[in-house]
């Protein structure tokens, strides 16, 4: 793997990439779920905070899981949806 190529695929730090279920489509959208450091209450207390979601743009790339061939390019998950519309 080069330098370059291990760039792009390192993922961001204290996150995770999710998939969210679409809702009209049958499809996965990405997400990322952030985790957030305690905070430290004035009382001395610490409370834990949940992560945070958040849409994810960075593509397949980031996502260590999946298998990524630059030649093949992304897979074309709007096609169907697209030839449905009959205005094409």
């Amino acid at each position: 793997m080069n330098s370059e190529e291990k760039k792009s695929r390192t993922p961001f730090p204290n996150s995770t990439k999710i998939y969210v279920d679409g809702t009209i489509h049958p499809i996965k959208v990405a997400m990322r779920e952030i985790a957030l450091a305690d905070t430290k209450m004035s009382n001395g207390r610490i409370e834990k905070n949940p992560p945070v979601t958040v849409y994810d743009t960075s593509s397949p790339f980031t996502d260590p899981n999946i298998e990524i061939d630059i030649r093949k390019g992304l897979p074309r998950i709007r096609e169907q949806w697209i030839l449905d519309r009959n205005d094409v």
